[in-house]
Order: C-alpha cells, then structure tokens, then sequence
C-alpha cells in the first residue's frame, strides 16, 4: 500500500472508531483532547531519536489522549475500552522512557541484553490497567505500517508480533464495540466485556 493509501484506511477505521464510541455512549469520545500538529509531535518524539511510523502520527493528529487522572477516573474519561487507556502523547513518551530503563535494570539483574525486554525502536501508543503496552515499531521504512505487539514485563512472549498494523488493531476494537462484546454500562459509567461475543484468538492474543 501507499502512503496516502495507509493514511485513507486509517482514517476510516478511526471514524468507525469514533461512531462506534458515540453509539455505545463512552465518555472517552467527547472528553479525548484535540489531536497534535505534526510540529508537535516531533517535538516530543525526535529528542528520542525515533520517527512514529503513519499510522501512529496518524494517532495523535486526531486525538492526545485526555485530561483526566488515570489513576483516579481512568473508567469515567481514558479508557477505549474495557481495559484500554488512551495515552497523551508526552505520556507515551514517558512511558517509552520507563519501559527503557525497566529494561536496563532487567538486563543488568538478568545478564539478559535489555532488547530481550524491551526494544529501543518500540513507541508505546495505548496502555492497559494491567500495565500492558500496545507498541509500534519506529524502525519502519517511512510511509508504511508498523507491526503491533502487546508488551508486558512478565510476560516471555512480549517480543511476539500480535497484529500486522494499527489499523487493524483499531478494527479490532470497533468490532469488539459493534458486535457487543465490549459495551459501555452508562448507569454504572463503565465498560463491560461479553467474551463470548469476541473472537478468542484476539482475546487470547490481548488485543480485545
């Protein structure tokens, strides 16, 4: 695919995404702060020595996350889902650098190289409640998709690709919202999960 081709499918899936969102009643869509300028990011991003792929630029051009505490409403305001967050920008940034020096620390107690825990090109673009990042991959060609990987310390398969782009993540998440395996409970102003109405791969794989 081309670039312009990669950009036009995204955006798609992120329209589905935000009709999905709306539909469904979550907060998350109406409370998500305006997207950044490309100057921005690359304001945030390049002191890193990374470049975000499309697709992740992409991201934060049409939302920077929310204002809200992750630690105190993260179920009112940031979550895209039962157990997704949004991240802000500089958040991702801030978690790409802990997941860095976690992983030097890790190296340094394990004898283990710090790549086996966490890859200097990997960008973190949601986070989990169980700490879990959703990562791309920085090392791209420009213009193309990046590979997706659900990344946790503990977990040995973290280097495993679990999608093949974040387009396809997001379809992920739509679908999961359109066939109501996620919902939005708003009398109780939370998500719910009905894994019996997602697929159990994707369950499995932690993408839904």
């Amino acid at each position: 695919m081309t670039e312009s081709e990669i950009q036009r499918a995204f955006r798609n899936v992120l329209a589905r995404l935000d009709h999905a969102w709306e539909t469904a009643g979550a907060p998350v869509g109406y409370l998500a702060r305006p997207g950044l300028s490309g100057a921005e990011i690359d304001a945030l991003v390049l002191p890193l020595g990374l470049r975000l792929p499309v697709e992740a630029r992409l991201w934060w051009e049409w939302q920077d996350g929310t204002d809200r505490d992750a630690s105190v409403t993260s179920i009112e305001g940031n979550l895209l889902g039962p157990v997704l967050r949004l991240l802000r920008l500089d958040d991702a940034v801030n978690a790409y650098r802990s997941a860095c020096q976690l992983a030097n620390d890790a190296a340094g107690e394990s004898g283990m190289a710090p790549q086996q825990w966490w890859e200097g090109s990997w960008f973190p673009v949601v986070s989990t409640l169980h700490d879990s990042l959703f990562a791309v991959d920085c090392s791209v060609p420009a213009g193309q998709v990046s590979a997706v990987r659900v990344v946790e310390a503990a977990d040995e398969h973290r280097s495993v690709v679990r999608s093949s782009s974040l387009t396809e993540v997001v379809s992920f998440w739509v679908d999961a919202i359109e066939t109501g395996g996620w919902a939005y409970d708003q009398q109780g102003a939370c998500w719910t999960i009905d894994e019996s109405r997602l697929d159990p791969e994707l369950v499995r794989s932690r993408l839904v």
